[in-house]
Parts: structure tokens; sequence; C-alpha cells
């Protein structure tokens, strides 16, 4: 558990080191990344992550934090490219979820 709530997690990826550009409203249809360890591909200057949203909107970034549920990553709303690695998509599909009730 986080002390004051989740929310400062959230608060915190986008406010430092550096400001993130977060975006709302953008369904994800696909994450094309590359496996290299550089940040950048050196001959082209692009970031090694491509998403693309069902808006036709592209998004070019050095990283992505996914947050998507459980069950849109079971479903395989959003495609990964080069898929993931065999031991995270194992996981994903072995994983279940249900109702959880918290006791305060």
């Amino acid at each position: 558990m986080i002390l004051g709530g989740y929310g400062q997690f959230a608060n915190g990826l986008a406010t430092y080191p550096t400001t993130l550009h977060v975006r709302y409203n953008h369904a994800v249809n696909k994450i094309s990344y590359s496996r290299s360890q550089n940040r950048r591909t050196p001959e082209l200057d692009e970031p090694p992550v491509t998403v693309v949203c069902d808006n036709n909107q592209t998004i070019q970034a050095d990283a992505v934090v996914v947050t998507a549920s459980l069950g849109v990553l079971q479903w395989g709303s959003i495609t990964f490219e080069p898929e993931l690695p065999d031991r995270k998509a194992s996981a994903i599909s072995r994983l279940g979820f249900g109702l959880l009730n918290k006791v305060g």
C-alpha cells in the first residue's frame, strides 16, 4: 500500500524527473518497440517505441508505461510488436481476476 493512495505514484511518474506527456482518451491498438538497449536508433534518431491509437494518432516515445487492465491484455486488444516475451505472455494468460473487497 502507498501512503496517501496510488494517485501519488501516478503523479510522481508524471512529474519527476521530467514532465511526462500523459494522453487521455487514446485507446491503444498497437505498441511497437525495439528490443535494443539503445534508447534511440543512432542512424535515424528515432525513439524506440511507437504507439498507434484507434484515432489513427501515432505517438513516438523513449518508453511507455502500459496500465491496461488484465482483461484487455488477455483479450489481445493491444498488439505488441515484437510479441511480448513468452514468460510475460504466459503470466498474462494464467492470471485470474475477480471481486476484491476492501475493509477499511
